[in-house]
């Protein structure tokens, strides 16, 4: 796997990546880093952080309908019209357990790992998608 390859397979499989200092921070499923994922992740380890570093602000976000069925939105303006694009797209139909599940987890990883202000970004998203579950009720 070359570098772009890890870094997709990270977002699909459930891990988290995040540059701090020049060390690279793993979380999210553990079960997804595999011998040979870590080994090709130690390989191009300094490509990966470039490639992180230099990442444009796109939010890549899971979802999953109450049916079951789900994907990955990836937003270039970033997570909050990731969401309300998600919100605009299903309606009713958008798990927000899920997705308030998944943003939840999102800002524990970044509380770890990045400033106060792209925590805020995650707080704002994950207190509308919050308002939106008790609009449901």
């Amino acid at each position: 796997m070359n570098a772009v390859q890890l870094i997709d397979y990270a977002n699909t499989s459930g891990l988290r990546m995040a540059v701090v200092g020049r060390d690279l921070k793993l979380t999210g499923n553990r079960r997804a880093a595999s011998p040979g994922f870590l080994q090709a992740l130690r390989e191009h380890k300094s490509e990966v952080v470039s490639l992180l570093e230099e990442a444009p602000a796109y939010a890549i976000l899971p979802y999953r309908l109450r049916s079951g069925e789900g994907g990955q939105l990836i937003d270039p303006d970033g997570l909050i019209s990731a969401i309300h694009a998600l919100r605009q797209h299903y309606g009713r139909k958008l798990d927000l357990d899920h997705l308030a599940g998944g943003l939840s987890l999102r800002l524990q990883t970044l509380a770890l790992a990045f400033p106060a202000a792209e925590r805020e970004t995650q707080e704002v998203a994950l207190a509308t998608v919050r308002q939106w579950k008790q609009n449901v009720k």
